[in-house]
């Protein structure tokens, strides 16, 4: 018997983390030959160690473990490897296999670009009036940092926005209310904020609140953020495209 187990990050709001368990029932969906269930790095239950061990004492012999993570950070190279390996010294007649993050899928700048049609669809923006701002989590590898900035890059060019930048939530630099404060302070009255992350959470709720009291300050500003990602169907494609290989 095989399944697949969906590595999350947790958040303490519980609308991400009921977020995140809807995807991973949608992408079961997809997958109606298979057991599809999840486990979270942190903040949330289960952790990714119990779901291991759920799914052992369930009878599966072969695991896949997919990383609900957009890039190569430490979670997806560094904590959930030492979660599998710790789970394989105590379980060698088990087979872990481990998937990849979005990043190298394909799949992410298809979501990041469905998120920017979302935005411009429902809301009265002019790109070639408007500054895009990407906003990461922020990550201590280049590589993730590179891609954020890529994806950016290519957004602005195919839609043709005036400016853009880049910010981080956290381990990066430019954070983002700073360089938030940065772009209020260089006259750019209309702004796109574009979070590039899977669920709504605490993360998000800054760039509302920043959003919120910017506005209050000045209504000529004209501020709108582009929606998360995790319900698009690529984020989907991507889970079945990583669940046989």
């Amino acid at each position: 018997m095989s399944a697949i187990l969906i590595a999350g990050h947790g958040s303490r709001k519980k609308a991400g983390n009921d977020k995140f368990i809807k995807l991973v029932s949608d992408v079961a969906e997809k997958l109606l030959n298979q057991t599809v269930d999840y486990g979270f790095l942190e903040l949330a239950e289960p952790d990714l160690m119990t779901a291991l061990n759920t799914l052992k004492d369930e009878g599966h012999q072969q695991i896949r473990v997919l990383p609900a993570m957009l890039f190569a950070g430490a979670h997806v190279l560094e904590d959930i490897p030492e979660v599998m390996s710790e789970f394989s010294k105590h379980n060698p007649d088990i087979t872990l296999s481990y998937g990849q993050e979005m990043a190298r899928s394909g799949y992410l700048f298809k979501a990041a670009g469905r998120s920017m049609q979302q935005a411009l669809m429902d809301n009265p923006i002019r790109p070639s009036e408007t500054h895009l701002m990407m906003v990461g989590r922020g990550s201590s590898e280049q590589v993730a940092l590179d891609t954020v900035a890529d994806i950016t890059r290519r957004l602005f060019e195919e839609h043709g926005f005036k400016s853009m930048d880049i910010s981080y939530m956290g381990l990066s630099e430019p954070l983002f209310e700073n360089q938030y404060r940065q772009i209020i302070k260089a006259g750019h009255k209309n702004i796109l904020l574009m979070p590039l992350l899977l669920f709504p959470g605490l993360l998000t709720q800054r760039i509302e609140e920043a959003m919120t009291f910017t506005q209050q300050s000045d209504p000529s500003l004209t501020i709108h953020m582009a929606p998360c990602m995790g319900n698009h169907p690529e984020i989907i494609e991507h889970f079945i495209s990583q669940a046989s290989l």
